[in-house]
């Protein structure tokens, strides 16, 4: 969200905007910013956990290991990409779209987990991100990357919205 709040808050983005350079390819590159510092946090992440895992012989593969890892990732985009979603419409968006993010995310998670004890909470939980984030059934093997696959579409949905909505807001949002 900071990746696009930033220089409104500042009061540059007017400047930004008014170099000539596509709103498009200034919404994508903030984008592609947003994943390197992603897979960036991923990757020390994973090799970090990945040394600990080989001093302590946990009977786990390293290769499952990495692959939750992955998985992790891929949620922590899903709900970046809400945030930046909201703030590239500017005004309204911009203001509420961390808390948004983060409702969203708190709200499945808990919501996920109430729901294997809550009956009628595991309706609702079936449209919420965590039901579907197993990071168990991936170091079993039995994940179901369809899931995975689902949330990169949500991601890539997200942010074809994120263009549009920052190609047709006015400066003065």
């Amino acid at each position: 969200s900071s990746l696009i709040t930033k220089e409104e808050q500042d009061g540059t983005l007017e400047l930004l905007l008014s170099r000539p350079i596509s709103r498009t390819k200034l919404i994508s590159a903030k984008a592609l910013v947003a994943l390197i510092i992603i897979s960036i946090v991923t990757v020390v992440t994973t090799i970090s956990t990945l040394i600990f895992a080989s001093i302590v012989d946990i009977e786990v593969s390293l290769d499952k290991i990495a692959l939750a890892t992955l998985l992790s990732a891929i949620l922590s985009i899903l709900f970046g990409i809400i945030a930046f979603c909201l703030s590239s419409f500017g005004g309204f968006g911009r203001s509420i779209s961390v808390s948004i993010a983060a409702l969203v995310a708190f709200g499945s998670y808990i919501i996920s987990s109430l729901g294997e004890v809550v009956t009628w909470l595991s309706g609702v939980a079936k449209f919420l991100p965590f039901h579907y984030y197993q990071p168990a059934e991936v170091m079993y093997g039995t994940y179901n990357w369809s899931y995975a696959g689902v949330f990169v579409l949500v991601i890539l949905i997200l942010f074809i919205v994120s263009i549009i909505g920052f190609r047709k807001r006015d400066l003065k949002n």
